[in-house]
């Protein structure tokens, strides 16, 4: 129940959604197909970028353990620095 209510909607609303970092990632996974692209230290804990092959993102932190959905979108690219 926790993982559905984690990404029920991608976050346009205020209200941040939370699980387990290892669940929500994973959850992250099925749903949009996103994986990890960037983990960056923060300092209580850490930031976490996900990404799909179609360019659906999140940005996700996690802080002792937890993962919070802070934002998310449908179109990305990946800029190579060029």
């Amino acid at each position: 129940m926790l993982i559905a209510l984690f990404l029920m909607s991608r976050p346009a609303d205020a209200q941040q959604m939370c699980a387990p970092e290892a669940a929500a990632l994973k959850d992250l996974q099925k749903r949009f197909g996103e994986f990890v692209i960037m983990r960056g230290k923060i300092p209580d804990g850490e930031v976490i970028i996900t990404r799909s092959n179609d360019g659906s993102w999140s940005v996700v932190v996690v802080q002792k353990a937890m993962a919070c959905l802070t934002m998310g979108g449908k179109h990305s690219e990946i800029d190579k620095g060029v």
